[in-house]
């Protein structure tokens, strides 16, 4: 009998920091700099209404969908070829965060694109929503530390 509890202890134990390691590595996960990526994805291939839906309802209370697309191509993201990250933070007790990129367009062109994300909850308890909340066009790097998130659209590429 004790060797059967040293063993269910055992087993136990090696659940529980299996379980550990598994949140931990799934905290890690680049959520996102993957939701930027796929929004830029989606609106330098057309789909505007799929980008649309990766913002947050105050975001889309605040820009109707076709002031949304006029900006993505007054802005240059609609020529998104591809992004270096440069900071990924998420903010404390994991209700939001930002992911800084340096966006390289179609013809090279490059500019620094701030993402600010909330984490929504769903219908339910276990759904949650990682979506963008404002995107920014900082000038540098010190500015998108610096300043506050809001709303700001950059003047052409």
């Amino acid at each position: 009998m004790k060797k059967f509890l040293k063993g269910f202890f055992a087993f136990i134990v090696t659940c529980g920091l299996i379980g550990v390691f598994i949140g931990y590595m799934l905290s890690k996960v680049p959520v996102m700099t993957l939701g930027a990526k796929g929004f830029l994805i989606a609106v330098s291939s057309g789909q505007y209404q799929q980008a649309y839906a990766l913002l947050t309802p105050e975001f889309q209370k605040t820009t109707d969908f076709e002031s949304f697309k006029e900006n993505v191509k007054i802005t240059g993201l609609d020529q998104y070829k591809n992004i270096v990250w440069l900071k990924n933070e998420v903010f404390p007790q994991q209700q939001g965060g930002v992911v800084l990129g340096r966006l390289i367009t179609k013809d090279n062109h490059q500019f620094l694109v701030q993402f600010e994300f909330k984490l929504l909850q769903g219908e339910k308890k276990t759904q949650k929503s990682w979506l963008i909340s404002s995107i920014r066009f900082p000038k540098d790097e010190h500015e998108a530390e610096t300043s506050q998130p809001q709303i700001k659209y950059r003047q052409g590429p």
